[in-house]
């Protein structure tokens, strides 16, 4: 199996510990990759960048604040674009706090 589908199905096994919050991570996630990546971005820097929001968002304590840093997600999965995921993680953040001041 290629590196990058390993990548993928390994870090798309999230334990997701409420069953409401789920739905909400993976359209925060979305909406941050569409805002952080431009279009041409290839499939799979795409999706790693997600599943790299998704670990980082998937416990969240409060908005904008991820339980684990995209920092650490980001040097622990090494996915192959690491601004890619970075940016996509950052941007789940900012959705996150705006969504909190009434914005999203």
């Amino acid at each position: 199996m290629p590196w990058t589908a390993t990548f993928v199905l390994s870090t798309l096994i999230v334990p997701f510990e409420n069953g409401q919050l789920e739905p909400y991570v993976q359209e925060l996630c979305q909406q941050a990759k569409v805002e952080a990546l431009p279009v041409n971005v290839p499939s799979s820097i795409a999706l790693q960048s997600a599943a790299v929001c998704l670990f980082a968002y998937s416990d969240m304590v409060y908005a904008g604040q991820p339980a684990k840093s995209c920092d650490a997600v980001v040097a622990a999965l090494r996915p192959d674009d690491p601004k890619a995921a970075m940016d996509v993680c950052e941007a789940a953040g900012k959705i996150t706090r705006d969504s909190a001041s009434g914005r999203f």
